[in-house]
């Protein structure tokens, strides 16, 4: 039985499954919080910082806060995993710019 206020055990479980989960951190923040949340974190062309700062110098500081936050967390200094990856897609085709909504011919009113 499951006193009240006390965290509730999740089933199946699954050996191992923490180390296997990849978030994917659009903000200083949300890198920070997968660290506080103890799962991988993948960087990726989707942030939502934006400043005179060059993409890779952004994404490199989401890295070290994410690895900064892991290790307040776990305060062993261990390795964890960080990944960056690159979505890209021809916008200029009718068929991939429909899903991102991203239309041509349209105006804001």
């Amino acid at each position: 039985m499951v006193q009240p206020g006390s965290p509730l055990p999740i089933f199946p479980h699954s050996e191992g499954l923490r180390q296997r989960i990849w978030w994917g951190a659009g903000s200083n923040y949300s890198a920070e919080q997968t660290a506080r949340d103890g799962v991988n974190m993948m960087s990726s062309t989707l942030v939502f910082e934006s400043d005179d700062r060059s993409f890779g110098e952004i994404q490199a500081e989401q890295i070290a806060r994410y690895r900064a936050a892991w290790n307040r967390m776990e305060g062993s200094g261990a390795f964890v995993d960080s990944s960056r990856i690159c979505i890209a897609f021809d916008l200029s085709a009718a068929d991939n710019s429909q899903p991102v909504g991203i239309q041509g011919k349209s105006v804001d009113h």
